[in-house]
């Protein structure tokens, strides 16, 4: 056992990582890690303000997806399923020296099967700290020596989601996201099976590649916010309040006033792509990425309806609600 007591330490409310680095050894050889994290974190800076931008015709889902390396039970092909928490996990050997080393030149990399025109990438429920190097990188083969298309990420907090998104489509077939880091710029929260050893990996949930549709008339600024709580309570005969917790959720209810006819055709054709089936990614305002990117699935049908006169315009309400 290992105790320790920290003095003249001011509490600060917007620390956002601890971690252990002791100069001590487990059973198995793995050093214990502590790191205080203090508010040094920059926060994300707000851009441009743009309308509402859905990304729902996701191309690396039905690409060729391989990766560096994979922990076993975490292989590449989890990052195309729905599911935005059924994750990736890069591998190393946790009883020698890493091989490879599990945060260093890593790659995750996508084959669309024909060049394509990409306007957005985003990366969902990763691990990326600040102090960590993403790249994403594009290029028309499979060489990378140098790639053809290289975009940085500025990376924040592991909390916020990594969202690029371009005016001008890059067209290529290859994708790569290229990743280099430790343990002190990429957070393992902890080993699968929770052993008392931690075994570092770079994680991703979901990626998207595509493009995307921002559509002319934005939606009302009065758009509903819930948060539902599908919890169940039950009394015991007892009288005890007995709960089964359930996860807490948002709901959305965007209302759009005058819709021209394209828009209108791009909004049906959203509905027929995802269903209520599948989730797709609304980023309702691209100036805060960061805290305004939603991984929803629609609630229902979207409703419409036609505005009198010669030129066709439609005032539409859609709700979405997030799932994980």
């Amino acid at each position: 056992m290992v105790k320790f007591h920290i003095t003249d330490a001011e509490e600060h409310k917007d620390a956002q990582m601890v971690r252990f680095h002791l100069e001590a050894t487990s059973p198995i050889g793995m050093p214990a890690r502590f790191i205080l994290r203090g508010p040094g974190i920059v926060y994300p800076e707000e851009k441009a303000f743009t309308n509402i931008t859905f990304l729902y015709n996701n191309l690396f889902d039905s690409a060729t997806v391989t990766t560096s390396s994979n922990h076993r039970k975490f292989p590449g092909s989890r990052i195309q399923h729905r599911w935005g928490t059924y994750h990736w996990r890069s591998w190393g050997d946790p009883l020698t020296d890493p091989k490879p080393d599990p945060l260093v030149d890593q790659w995750v990399k996508a084959d669309l099967g024909s060049p394509q025109n990409i306007k957005a990438f985003l990366v969902w429920y990763h691990n990326f700290y600040v102090g960590a190097r993403i790249d994403i990188e594009a290029n028309p083969a499979d060489v990378w020596l140098p790639p053809d298309f290289v975009s940085g990420v500025n990376l924040y907090d592991a909390i916020y989601p990594i969202v690029q998104l371009w005016d001008t489509a890059k067209n290529y077939q290859w994708w790569q996201l290229a990743i280099d880091g430790d343990f002190r710029n990429i957070v393992t929260e902890g080993d699968f099976n929770e052993s008392p050893s931690y075994f570092d990996y770079a994680r991703i949930g979901r990626i998207f590649i595509g493009d995307y549709f921002r559509p002319v008339v934005n939606f009302n600024r009065t758009y509903v916010l819930g948060e539902e709580d599908n919890s169940q309570t039950f009394q015991t005969l007892e009288q005890q309040l007995v709960s089964n917790v359930a996860p807490r959720y948002k709901t959305i209810v965007y209302e759009f006033e005058d819709v021209g006819a394209a828009d209108f055709a791009k909004f049906v054709t959203m509905w027929e792509t995802v269903g209520t089936t599948t989730p797709f990614w609304i980023v309702q305002n691209a100036g805060r990425w960061y805290d305004q990117t939603y991984y929803v699935t629609f609630a229902n049908q979207i409703g419409f309806k036609r505005k009198p006169g010669g030129t066709p315009k439609y005032d539409l309400q859609i709700t979405v609600e997030e799932v994980s």
